[in-house]
């Protein structure tokens, strides 16, 4: 038994964030508030000059640097009062500190209740229009917050149906203009998001249709974006990319998200630096109890031969090679604070993650310290 939690409307295609002023009269007659991850960059400008064109009043926030924190949620949620819709233009920090808000603007309270506390959301958000700049996080597609609490240290998630945008606009002209940092850290997230859910013990027809389908598109373009940074063929195949694998994490992630979403909250890695220096240890991990399903990945990857551990080991290689290929770090150690203790970091990463159990091999205390252990 499955259920699936996806967004109503998805528009796809070159210049689709012309139709967002149109978007956001249709989900209301009041202010609209804006979540933007820039004030100042051409892509935000020009949406908001469309929706003062159109006689839409707006409330616009734009102090998210980086990802976001308890802190921060609370504080842009009171800038939420008299607003009838949210609408996100940004990465996957926009998306996540987006779709808080919209919550806390109809459910009241801190942000802290719901995160930490199990307060239930049982109230719908304000309507949710996302527009994603990035092309990697997928959280458009999810009904899922990533959160830092500073408080604990703990970067931690919390969801609800009522949490997945209402509208995703997926306009690859708006991502042509990312840095080639930003193009392979996103971009790897979205492979890693897509590996980890095929295998994961929660896939479906439903996930793995989106998983394959999101590995090819990243196996075919991510290179050519960072090659050909306006590429915009390249650049829509990534935003789909994105988006199937945020659809396809209905199934959940495994060792590699285990480990790499609270640590950044200790280390302030970006999360898809510390997915790709993860991916290849968590898929080795996994090998014998996911061999035939490695054995498919191996072949998105141009790998031909028998089902077996041969080909699935020839699989990681060539996720290794593609990471290579990519120049992706495969050590923390950069990003380690002075004051980094492996035994405290295993403990926040057992308290923000561990009640994920969908990882195919099961995952103990042991072996997310020893594969902390071989990347430092």
């Amino acid at each position: 038994m499955w259920e699936v939690i996806q967004n109503r409307q998805v528009l796809f295609g070159n210049g689709k964030a012309a139709l967002i002023p149109g978007l956001v009269k249709q989900a209301t007659e009041k202010k609209a508030f804006v979540l933007a991850f820039s004030e100042t960059a051409p892509c935000v400008v020009s949406l908001l000059e469309a929706l003062k064109a159109a006689g839409i009043d707006y409330v616009l926030d734009a102090s998210l640097r980086g990802e976001p924190s308890t802190i921060d949620i609370d504080r842009i949620a009171q800038k939420t009062e008299g607003c009838g819709a949210v609408l996100a233009i940004g990465g996957g920090s926009v998306m996540d500190a987006a779709k808080a808000v919209a919550m806390l603007a109809t459910n009241g309270g801190s942000v802290v209740d719901y995160q930490m506390n199990g307060k239930p959301i049982d109230k719908p958000t304000l309507p949710l229009i996302a527009c994603p700049t990035t092309s990697g996080t997928g959280s458009e597609a999810s009904k899922v917050s990533v959160v830092y609490n500073p408080d604990n240290g703990l970067k931690k998630s919390f969801y609800s149906p009522y949490m997945i945008a209402d509208t995703v606009v997926l306009d690859p002209v708006l991502t042509a203009g990312m840095p080639e940092a930003v193009t392979v850290s996103t971009g790897v997230d979205a492979l890693s998001h897509a590996i980890e859910s095929y295998v994961s013990l929660n896939a479906t027809p439903y996930t793995e249709m989106y998983s394959l389908q999101s590995m090819k598109l990243v196996v075919k373009s991510l290179k050519r974006c960072v090659e050909r940074p306006d590429d915009l063929e390249a650049r829509g195949d990534m935003s789909l990319a994105s988006y199937f694998g945020g659809c396809a994490l209905n199934a959940g992630i495994g060792l590699d998200h285990i480990i790499a979403q609270p640590l950044g909250g200790i280390t302030h890695i970006p999360h898809g630096v510390a997915c790709a220096i993860f991916l290849p240890h968590a898929m080795e991990y996994n090998l014998e109890y996911a061999t035939k399903k490695y054995c498919d990945i191996a072949r998105v990857f141009g790998a031909v031969g028998e089902d077996g551990l041969a080909l699935a080991r020839e699989g990681i290689a060539r996720v290794r090679a593609f990471l290579k290929a990519l120049n992706a770090p495969d050590s923390i150690r950069p990003w380690l604070p002075a004051d980094f203790e492996l035994e405290k970091a295993v403990d926040i990463v057992v308290g923000a993650t561990g009640h994920i159990k969908c990882n195919p091999r099961p995952v103990t205390r042991e072996i997310i310290r020893d594969t902390i252990a071989k990347v430092i």
